[in-house]
């Protein structure tokens, strides 16, 4: 439950950057569009982007698969149970 969490502030966090990054585009004043390219430069910031992308994406992927993995073993441990049962069930009619 934590983990889904702190993805799920982890993925705020990240679109709320995109957008404030990508709307500084926006603006009419070519002395700001200048300070903003400056800053981009400056700062690394479709580097940074890019960085940030690949590890939410890493983090995303992870998160799946973490469920993923806990459904299996719940089914396979279901499945267990079941076959117990049966073999329960079984040796009592003998």
């Amino acid at each position: 439950m934590q983990s889904e969490e702190n993805f799920e502030r982890s993925r705020s966090s990240f679109v709320k950057f995109t957008e404030k990054i990508f709307n500084l585009d926006e603006t009419d004043k070519e002395e700001e569009k200048n300070l903003i390219e400056n800053w981009k430069k400056e700062l690394k910031l479709e580097e940074t982007y890019i960085k940030v992308d690949n590890q939410f994406d890493l983090l995303y992927k992870n998160n799946k698969l973490n469920y993923n993995n806990d459904l299996v073993k719940f089914s396979i441990a279901l499945f267990i149970v079941a076959i117990i049962l049966g073999i329960i069930n079984l040796w009592s009619m003998l």
